[in-house]
């Protein structure tokens, strides 16, 4: 039984799912106004849930493509305690995203280090609960000590820093996103890919990049995470390339080698430490 926005309620009934068609049947709660539909898994392999109007008896595509979403951020329900279910507004991951919650951490703005984190791949891994409502000045505060740390879809790292929330007048809330970490390889092309090896990695006077090109023209470029090219080179060697690039003079921080050949791509992270 569903109790419908207007008030009024339903009884549905899930018959089978036949040749990847969920079929479904509903009525009022009299059985007067009965409908039998189907719903294809097919038609929404990218998405994560179908949603269906009984009302309008139509099928409503609301969801966003699965690649193209790591974090959403909106109103749910919760189970606060046994029993006590709440509407709170939070964020939640999607499947195939982890975070880890460092807490308490003495210095939010400077903590990086998600080596001894716990991920995770709950849903409300983030939740709600990184605020507090302040009943003195009727404030939602941001819940101190606290950083979270994402590991997307693509493998990348995130540093996700809350900054405030303004209540349910305007639902905004803020927060600071910093990337950690980067895949130490991501191939465009994986049956003709690029070997790539970055060596000393962490690194403080130079790094040796050793990859191997299936044809002349390859170019090697530094990139900071902030997308800037720091250093780039066309290289002709038709065999394999082992470059030496001065490094010293970069600050302390990460920074991803990119090697482009042909129509491949491979990039991996390296640190340089001073």
């Amino acid at each position: 039984f569903i109790q419908l926005l207007d008030g009024s309620w339903k009884k549905i009934c899930i018959l089978n799912l036949i040749d990847g068609n969920y079929n479904i049947r509903f009525a009022n709660i009299d059985g007067s106004e009965e409908v039998e539909t189907s719903i294809g898994k097919a038609d929404y392999e990218d998405k994560i849930f179908v949603y269906y109007n009984l009302s309008e008896q139509q099928i409503v595509d609301r969801e966003p493509a699965k690649s193209s979403w790591d974090i959403t951020f909106g109103s749910y329900i919760t189970e606060l305690a046994p029993s006590v279910y709440y509407n709170v507004t939070g964020a939640l991951i999607n499947d195939g995203v982890e975070v880890a919650r460092a807490f308490p951490v003495d210095d939010p703005l400077t903590f990086e280090d998600y080596s001894g984190e716990v991920f995770t791949q709950a849903a409300n891994a983030i939740g709600y609960d990184w605020k507090v409502f302040d009943m003195a000045s009727f404030t939602f505060l941001i819940t101190d000590s606290t950083v979270y740390f994402v590991k997307d879809q693509a493998g990348n790292i995130w540093k996700i820093l809350f900054t405030s929330f303004e209540g349910s007048s305007t639902g905004n809330f803020s927060f600071e996103k910093l990337l950690l970490s980067q895949p130490t390889a991501i191939e465009s092309n994986a049956t003709n890919s690029i070997e790539l090896t970055i060596y000393p990695n962490p690194a403080s006077d130079y790094i040796n990049i050793l990859f191997s090109a299936k044809s002349t023209g390859s170019i090697v470029s530094i990139v900071d995470l902030n997308g800037r090219i720091l250093y780039s080179e066309h290289g002709n060697n038709a065999s394999f390339n082992n470059w030496q690039v001065d490094i010293s003079d970069l600050p302390a921080g990460f920074y991803t080698v990119v090697v482009e050949q042909d129509s491949q791509v491979n990039q991996a992270l390296f640190s340089v430490s001073h």
